[in-house]
């Protein structure tokens, strides 16, 4: 999956070829993409949401989306036990969320 965080499209790659497969619709300017390896899960936050992507071999869908803080860009996966933790600030405070992932 090649990202733009300024466009609202993401091309889908065939990592063997290089060649767009696809096109996903994604929520937009986001900072960071975290990829959980063994749920094949992508996560992309930004405009109020944590939007979650589905990996199925060669495509990749829209799985749903978790309403995060305004102003949230930042995502990482615990590889461990699955958790998707957000970080983002409101003025001059910082905070940190986690998600369990189902």
């Amino acid at each position: 999956l090649h990202s733009f965080p300024t466009r609202r499209f993401s091309d889908l790659l065939d990592a063997d070829s290089g060649k767009i497969v696809g096109t996903l619709d994604v929520v937009k300017n986001s900072d960071q993409i975290a990829y959980d390896e063994d749920l094949k899960r992508l996560y992309i936050p930004g405009e109020g949401t944590n939007q979650v992507i589905q990996i199925s071999g060669d495509t990749a869908s829209v799985a749903g989306s978790v309403p995060v803080a305004k102003d949230c860009h930042r995502v990482t996966v615990d590889s461990t036990n699955h958790d998707i933790w957000v970080a983002y600030s409101e003025g001059e405070k910082s905070f940190v969320q986690k998600f369990t992932s189902k």
